[in-house]
């Protein structure tokens, strides 16, 4: 993926290690080639910033702001203020989901208190966010005696439930047997785990669904409340729900957790993803479809670039570790390429089973949250592209080469400059805008004649030949200075190889020296 560069050049170095002029067969055809490569990575890298920047908005802040504030900072009940993040015991956890999640999940009338049930019997959070089929709420349990108490305390601790683990999950039916609150599902997720503030847990458990109205969802609350379904072994309880808001085109889901550690209390923790499933609505959107695809042939071009690089150097592509940050930076490229196919497949079907059955639980959690990170993964990747490519290919192995070569023909300085201003003056003159002069010199040729002179005579030689050819170029102080500097810093290093040179010879016997 870096630029390279064009011509056959070698890099010659004398015995004391300093840079000599490389030979180059044609430095304006790798000057061309390093500016035509630099224009095309240059297009390459607004199309990547174009998708990063296409993918988010500042709508996601804002609508995860006022989700929050719904769920999260409303109190319990008008006398008491306790809020989700400041829940202590399983008595908060009951008054949250008989009032601020119930309030906030269904708006069945609007603020003049006219009854919305023209809107097919859905709720519209805030009056714009469609709430997606219903909630779900689920537990994880553990069973009894899952620890170890000291033999002295058994005859006071008949009961003891340990810290979650999938070993001491709890997996059996209790309470109400025709009630499917009762019994343990498995889920078919994809996700493997899932986790709050202190522990790693499976995705299976002890579920169900609220119902489209909120009359009948407050009392299948309130007979859960009665009838214990919380009970000293639950470790967890996960609520999920996703809203879609059309006036901005995003997908929030949300899942409120509260942990029931072994030490008691409550510890609550939540995640809030405003992503952007529906990719293609509007013309924009199509335009970063566009765009989706000139990022594939990119990508599929620069991957069939490193396979030539790779079964050309063999072992030693293995060795630079610029070669493996290339290759991280492809392994992103397609993966964010299959998530964005898989991620189209997926809404669909969700999409589909949410119409046919609106009163089940659509799973968005598992896309929302690798929604998320893939945003993240891009912009970690337009980072590294832009790092790796425009400073190391451009500057180092472009400017910091030729910059060696300046050090030693300062005449040499402003090549790409003088390559620009003789393309300008062509296209001038096929435009017929400009006259071309008949007997006008080019610049740029000129100057590569004198560095190649420079550095097979020498200035005198070059100097003589100059004065009765009449081609004479005035040396400005600049130049003069550099040429100096450069003149006595060969002579501090032929003095440092002198020194070295008679300490040598001082250590050396008499007879060998003599001989």
């Amino acid at each position: 993926m870096a630029l390279s560069q064009a011509g056959s050049t070698v890099d010659q170095r004398s015995a004391f290690g300093n840079v000599k002029p490389r030979l180059t067969h044609s430095r304006e055809l790798e000057m061309k080639t390093t500016l035509q490569e630099l224009l095309i990575y240059i297009i390459f890298l607004t199309d990547l910033c174009i998708l990063t920047f296409g993918m988010v908005s500042t709508d996601m802040y804002y609508l995860n702001r006022v989700m929050a504030n719904l769920f999260l900072e409303t109190p319990v009940s008008d006398k008491d203020k306790t809020i989700f993040k400041t829940m202590g015991s399983i008595t908060d956890f009951w008054e949250f989901l008989e009032g601020p999640l119930l309030d906030g999940l269904y708006w069945n009338t609007w603020y003049t208190e006219n009854s919305t049930s023209s809107y097919r019997n859905s709720s519209h959070i805030y009056y714009e966010n469609l709430l997606l089929g219903v909630a779900q709420i689920r537990q994880l349990k553990v069973r009894n005696n899952t620890c170890s108490v000291y033999p002295s305390f058994r005859a006071f601790m008949r009961e003891c439930y340990g810290q979650y683990s999938n070993n001491h999950e709890d997996r059996e039916s209790f309470g109400f047997k025709n009630d499917s609150a009762w019994h343990y599902y498995t889920s078919a997720t994809l996700a493997p785990w899932h986790w709050g503030l202190i522990g790693l847990y499976s995705t299976g458990g002890f579920m169900f669904t609220l119902s489209k109205s909120k009359d009948q969802s407050l009392q299948m609350v309130t007979f859960l409340k009665e009838h214990s379904w919380i009970t000293r072994g639950t470790r967890v309880v996960f609520i999920d729900f996703s809203m879609y808001n059309a006036n901005v085109n995003l997908f929030c889901i949300v899942r409120l957790t509260m942990e029931f550690p072994a030490t008691g209390g409550v510890i609550p923790s939540w995640q809030f993803h405003s992503v952007k499933l529906l990719r293609y609505v509007t013309y924009y959107d199509y335009f970063l479809a566009s765009c989706e695809v000139i990022f594939c042939l990119f990508i599929f071009t620069f991957l069939i670039q490193e396979f030539i690089k790779m079964k050309k150097l063999k072992g030693d592509y293995f060795r630079d570790a610029w070669n493996w940050l290339d290759m991280l930076l492809l392994l992103l490229s397609l993966f964010a390429i299959a998530f964005n196919v898989y991620r189209t497949i997926e809404v669909s079907r969700l999409m589909e089973n949410l119409l046919s059955n609106s009163d089940s639980y659509p799973d968005f959690y598992f896309l929302g949250f690798w929604q998320t990170r893939y945003n993240n993964m891009i912009s970690v990747n337009v980072f590294f592209a832009w790092i790796k490519n425009m400073f190391l290919a451009i500057i180092n192995d472009t400017y910091s080469e030729v910059k060696a070569d300046f050090s030693v023909i300062p005449s040499r300085e402003f090549e790409i400059s003088d390559l620009i201003k003789q393309g300008y003056n062509k296209a001038l003159v096929k435009l017929k805008l400009k006259r071309q002069a008949p007997e006008a010199e080019d610049v740029y040729l000129k100057k590569l004649d004198i560095s190649r002179d420079v550095s097979r005579t020498g200035d005198k030689d070059l100097m003589r030949r100059q004065i009765s050819t009449g081609q004479y170029d005035t040396v400005s102080a600049r130049d003069f200075q550099r040429l100096s500097r450069y003149t006595e810093d060969l002579e501090r290093q032929l003095k440092d190889v002198n020194y070295r040179l008679d300490t040598i010879m001082r250590t050396l016997p008499p007879a060998q020296y003599q001989q």
